[in-house]
């Protein structure tokens, strides 16, 4: 397990020299700042089970290889999966998305348990929530404030900055060590997908 002070090491060491040639790597896709910062929480997200997100969230939307994976755990076909939990919505912009069915509450959510009954089959914008995706859109890490994992997962880094930073950790402007560490930060991207 990775502690939220080595993750913080690694977050200042990948943001250092942005927008610097020297530290650009042609394997890793450019981010921004908040992207970093936004890895780093989701990183440190540990999921508290309140059931807000699966209660609450509106549409959950699917791709393809999460109908697949779906119908895998429940032992259907995926045309069935497809027809029983799948729907296409239209955006606002009017591009047409697939989406589950039945959300508010998510059809998986089991009130007892307080958890997702497909946890390990869970679509991909569950999987990234509550900081990567959609949620993170703007320029800025965003704190859901109904969900105890985010805001646990915040504090848990801003303490370990704040910990280097008087600890006198500084930035490095060593092009080798940036890129390390943002191919660490796209490595732990990765480890989200589930194939």
């Amino acid at each position: 397990m990775t502690t939220p002070r080595e993750i913080a090491i690694k977050l200042i060491e990948a943001t250092s020299m942005l927008g610097d040639p020297r530290a650009e790597d042609p394997l890793v896709p450019a981010l921004s700042q908040a992207d970093y910062y936004r890895i780093a929480c989701h990183m440190l997200f540990v999921c508290r089970r309140c059931g807000t997100c699966c209660t609450t969230g509106d549409p959950i939307k699917l791709r393809e290889d999460d109908i697949r994976r779906i119908a895998r755990h429940l032992r259907i076909t995926p045309s069935r999966a497809m027809k029983r939990y799948a729907a296409r919505r239209v955006s606002e912009t009017g591009k047409s998305f697939l989406a589950m069915k039945h959300t508010r509450p998510c059809r998986f959510y089991d009130p007892s348990a307080k958890g997702c009954r497909i946890y390990e089959a869970r679509p991909w914008s569950c999987r990234i929530f509550p900081f990567l995706g959609i949620y993170g859109s703007e320029d800025a890490v965003k704190v859901h404030t109904s969900c105890p994992g985010s805001i646990e997962a915040v504090r848990a880094l801003t303490q370990a900055l704040s910990e280097l930073k008087e600890s006198g950790y500084r930035s490095t402007d060593d092009p080798d060590a940036v890129r390390r560490a943002r191919r660490w930060f796209d490595d732990a991207l990765l480890r989200l997908s589930p194939e």
